[in-house]
């Protein structure tokens, strides 16, 4: 095979050597391990030098184009590490047990994306059993919700515990 030949110049190219490099992968996708479905494969490339590197599964080729993307666009300019460095860290940061003591106020609009998924006899019903005015329509139900939540009576958790409950009867 000449230099010539390892250049891909159209789909027929890029069939050949997906189904090539495939078989040498054992149909496995190098960053899940798992299989790739028949349809699913696709050539991946460095955007940078052009080279294949393999044969993914489509879904983690997207998610690793958008890794790349974010890469340059966020963090190359002032971390002096590789991309390879931040995603170790990274790892080793979701992988460490982390304290679990103060609950950040995302919370609040998860428990309101929780509340709104509740029907509205439901969401009547909750705000009785916390006290609250049960209010007579959707968009007042949901101003009770939050300023109920902004008392600061309940945890996140007794919240969640009530809202289940009254989703289950």
């Amino acid at each position: 095979m000449t230099d010539i030949d390892k250049h891909l110049f159209n789909t027929k190219d890029v069939t050949r050597i997906r189904e090539l490099l495939k078989e040498q992968q054992n149909n496995i996708d190098p960053i899940t391990g798992l299989e790739i479905p028949p349809k699913q494969a696709v050539l991946d490339h460095c955007h940078q030098t052009q080279y294949v590197r393999a044969v993914l599964h489509r879904q983690s080729n997207a998610v690793l184009g958008k890794i790349e993307n974010l890469w340059k666009r966020y963090l190359q300019w002032w971390y002096t590490g590789t991309l390879s460095d931040f995603l170790r860290g990274c790892a080793n940061y979701l992988d460490t047990e982390h304290k679990q003591e103060y609950v950040h106020p995302a919370f609040m609009k998860m428990l309101q994306v929780k509340f709104n998924k509740l029907s509205e006899g439901k969401k009547q019903e909750f705000l009785l059993r916390v006290g609250e005015e049960k209010g007579c329509n959707g968009k007042e139900r949901k101003l009770y919700f939050k300023k109920f939540l902004l008392k600061r009576t309940h945890t996140m958790k007794q919240v969640e515990d009530l809202l289940k409950e009254i989703q289950d009867e």
